[in-house]
């Protein structure tokens, strides 16, 4: 999303991290305060140094003081089911991590972890296309999915230091919610680093004291709220033609009789082709096929800009309809 703090690659619902995620019990705790406090520190720091290191060494001067903060509990380099080696297992206490140290080399190693993690050097490319796309080597984000599907936490957590990601064990690698911790500290953004800290500490991932998992409630909430899109769906498009078609006929220029069965397809049959390119747009900004980090495609040119122009005139705090004699609307849409 364009000024966002997250790029949220369908894993979670935008409209969920927008609004409902602020009526969570975590949205009104001041515990992300101190945290940026210790975490900008260490990025201060470290920024000088951060392109320079190799993966080993930024482990030790960022990563791991990082995790202090947020996953203070884990271990390193346990083997999975196929004999693979994830840089961090994460746990939720130091009993549950020295019992996985206990039996490092079995394949009970993860059985009390919450998530795997796996880092990088600063700002490697996490995605990788093409024939490489299925090469744990070349593709990070192939390898965090692989190391979900071969132990047992249902997270993994994926970093190249500036940019951090989570992905869950159900969904494809393409699938994942993304926070660029080096832009939001650079900004000094303390809202902007709700969605890292509340996403990405170790409380996030556990029950809390009413039983209820932060990241699951999110993901839950998502997937109500898109089930309830869907239901919803079939109405609205009805209500969307008619919208249209009446708007063909009542535009007197147009000079349509809606007497005439002919005059009626033709509306019909255009009022789809116009509703169609309009799911279109929306899917493929929706998707980022239409990239609405562009800003000058996402000022000039966007079906987005046109959209939220149009919500805070109907239903904004200076509530407006649209004159029956303009046609600025469709103009933009040329």
């Amino acid at each position: 999303m364009p000024g966002s703090p997250f790029n949220n690659r369908t894993l979670f619902s935008n409209h969920y991290l927008e609004t409902q995620i602020k009526s969570t019990t975590e949205w009104d705790q001041n515990d992300h305060l101190h945290a940026f406090k210790e975490i900008k520190k260490v990025y201060d720091r470290e920024l000088t140094f951060v392109e320079a290191l190799n993966e080993s060494q930024l482990e030790d001067r960022f990563f791991r003081v990082i995790f202090k903060t947020l996953l203070p509990h884990y271990e390193v380099q346990g083997a999975t089911n196929t004999r693979e080696f994830p840089d961090y297992a994460f746990f939720p206490d130091r009993a549950s991590q020295d019992r996985a140290q206990s039996h490092k080399d079995t394949d009970t190693f993860f059985k009390e972890a919450f998530a795997v993690g796996e880092v990088k050097r600063w700002n490697v490319e996490l995605d990788r296309f093409g024939k490489d796309r299925q090469d744990k080597r070349r593709n990070p984000s192939f390898q965090i999915w692989l190391y979900l599907h071969d132990t047992e936490p249902r997270w993994g957590v994926l970093s190249n230091g500036g940019k951090w990601r989570l992905y869950h064990q159900d969904k494809p690698l393409d699938v994942y919610y993304e926070v660029d911790l080096a832009a939001i500290l650079e900004k000094g953004d303390l809202e902007g680093f709700k969605y890292f800290y509340y996403f990405f500490r170790k409380a996030a991932f556990l029950p809390n004291e009413n039983g209820d998992v932060f990241l699951e409630v999110v993901l839950k909430g998502s997937a109500d709220y898109a089930h309830e899109i869907g239901d919803n769906l079939k109405e609205n498009v009805y209500r969307a033609m008619k919208t249209i078609s009446e708007g063909f006929f009542t535009w007197s220029e147009n000079g349509l009789d809606p007497e005439d069965p002919e005059t009626r397809a033709l509306v019909q049959r255009n009022t789809m082709i116009l509703l169609y390119r309009f799911l279109f747009l929306l899917y493929a900004e929706g998707k980022s096929l239409l990239d609405l980090r562009d800003a000058q495609y996402r000022e000039f040119y966007s079906f987005d800009r046109i959209k939220k122009k149009v919500a805070e005139r109907m239903d904004g705090s200076q509530k407006g309809h649209y004159p029956s004699t303009t046609t600025s609307l469709l103009s933009n849409l040329g």
